[in-house]
């Protein structure tokens, strides 16, 4: 059953581009939408939830929404360059990494023979997958070095932002529900920061629908972060983040077949071997949990 849940918030994350990219609208619109929907959806949800607000998981909380802000300015900026389903698997994998270094270093994650086996087995099956569906052949290319240096170097600043939150959650010890909370208010200067600091396209205005719909892909994502938080706290920060990122596959092939973003019949064969390792990886952190001391 903790699996399952732990499976939840992919189906959040992984139709969360795909709204976004159907919402539309300029990068500042769809920045400040999602950012101010993330933060509502998350600050409605506190009626229903029991917390305890401190000194410590208030300014760790605003922080860690602060630094979500940022890391999906810098996704948005990197899907513009390569889109949503090569920038997804790159960037998840990114997250990966980071959450599942921190689960077994300052956690003790994986501390049987076995569970550390299928773990790492699992990481590697990941990390390939994200490079098989990230993968782009050269002559199918439209991308300047430069353009795809910018990309580069965006969703390495996303996955980066993106990764730390549930850890650091963690490591402060800050449940799941006294989290969301604080992390709604630093969605929401998020939003109001990003609406300041990004200029605006002549004649351009934020008071639009589209920028609306964009709180929509936000609450999406909230609704999905309530459930990977507390995941993290019954899976471990390892298997329950990796769980989560499961949604690539989703937003994987819903970047090509839904958005319609263009792959050569090779890119394509690379994206559905990817896919599979993704799928495969997600199983055995599954058994590695399973294998895993109490």
């Amino acid at each position: 059953m903790n699996i399952l849940i732990g499976l939840i918030p992919s189906l959040f994350f992984g139709t969360m581009p795909l709204l976004m990219g159907h919402f539309g609208g300029s990068a500042r619109q769809q920045n400040v939408g999602i950012a101010l929907g993330a933060g509502l959806i998350s600050l409605l949800a506190l009626p229903f939830l029991t917390t305890t607000w401190t000194p410590s998981s208030t300014g760790i909380g605003i922080a860690m929404g602060l630094a979500w802000a940022a890391g999906q300015f810098f996704q948005i900026r990197a899907f513009r360059f390569h889109g949503v389903s090569r920038t997804l698997p790159m960037s998840t994998g990114i997250q990966l990494a980071i959450n599942a270094i921190a689960g077994v270093v300052l956690f003790g994650e994986w501390a049987t023979t076995t569970s550390a086996t299928l773990g790492v087995l699992a990481l590697g099956s990941v990390v390939l997958g994200v490079a098989s569906t990230s993968w782009r052949e050269r002559s199918a290319t439209t991308l300047s070095a430069e353009d795809a240096r910018g990309g580069l170097i965006s969703t390495i600043f996303a996955g980066s932002m993106f990764g730390i939150y549930p850890t650091v959650l963690r490591y402060a010890e800050i449940s799941a529900v006294d989290a969301v909370g604080p992390m709604g208010i630093g969605l929401v200067l998020g939003a109001l920061g990003l609406a300041v600091a990004i200029p605006g396209q002549k004649g351009e205005s934020l008071y639009v629908p589209t920028t609306a719909k964009q709180g929509i892909s936000g609450g999406s994502w909230a609704v999905g972060n309530v459930v990977m938080l507390y995941s993290t706290s019954i899976n471990g920060v390892a298997t329950g983040f990796a769980l989560s990122q499961l949604g690539v596959i989703i937003a994987t092939l819903g970047g090509v077949y839904i958005l319609g973003e263009k792959r050569s019949s090779r890119e394509m064969t690379t994206l559905f071997v990817g896919v599979a390792f993704v799928v495969l990886g997600g199983l055995l952190l599954g058994l590695a949990k399973s294998f895993d001391v109490a």
